[in-house]
């Protein structure tokens, strides 16, 4: 008989009801009682807080993402790829977390959620500054015009808004029995991305 994962039965109890009822409504007390643990203090034990659970859901779902972006990277260190193919390597991994039956859309929902947190932002977590995360950023920022640096800090949060943002709602008209066809979905974001990747600088810069 497998061993029981109390960790991870304690991220996919979080996942869930950070979904349902957002992250700051959720106590660690109730996660671990979701989670059929006994002792009340468990999700204490095994993560210390909030943004520790968190930042665990984060990188369970993102690194196997982000590592498989390490190939496309390789290659545009050798010759450049276009901006399309940089922005498809971001977004359809996270489109496909819609049919993970493992918490995949409970994850989307929950990103889409901290990318305008002020208690736990997205941008502020490990899974945002991880060599990969910089790496593509720093590419794909790399194919527009120059901009200041501060400039350039706001793109890529709202390029991460848009991300999570047309996620959740893409997820929203599903679950109201839209069908968009998950192909057209995925280019009409991307071409929104390289729009905004590619704007002209704001002028005054």
């Amino acid at each position: 008989m497998p061993r029981f994962d109390t960790r991870l039965a304690l991220m996919r109890a979080a996942e869930q009801l950070f979904a349902q009822q957002g992250v700051d409504r959720v106590s660690l007390r109730e996660i671990a009682i979701a989670a059929g643990q006994r002792n009340v203090s468990a999700a204490t034990y095994h993560f210390g807080s909030k943004r520790e659970l968190i930042e665990a859901i984060l990188e369970r779902h993102s690194l196997p993402m982000q590592s498989s972006w390490r190939p496309l990277l390789e290659q545009d260190a050798q010759q450049p790829v276009s901006l399309h193919a940089l922005l498809e390597a971001v977004v359809r991994p996270l489109a496909a977390k819609i049919e993970d039956a493992d918490g995949g859309r409970s994850y989307l929902e929950l990103c889409a959620e901290l990318v305008s947190s002020r208690s736990f932002p997205l941008m502020g977590m490990r899974i945002a500054n991880t060599a990969e995360a910089q790496d593509i950023t720093r590419r794909i920022a790399g194919r527009g015009p120059e901009v200041p640096p501060m400039v350039r800090v706001v793109r890529t949060t709202r390029l991460a808004s848009l991300i999570y943002g047309s996620l959740g709602d893409y997820l929203r008209l599903l679950h109201n029995g839209v069908d968009i066809p998950r192909g057209v979905f995925i280019s009409d974001l991307v071409n929104t991305l390289a729009g905004a990747v590619q704007a002209c600088p704001p002028s005054g810069t």
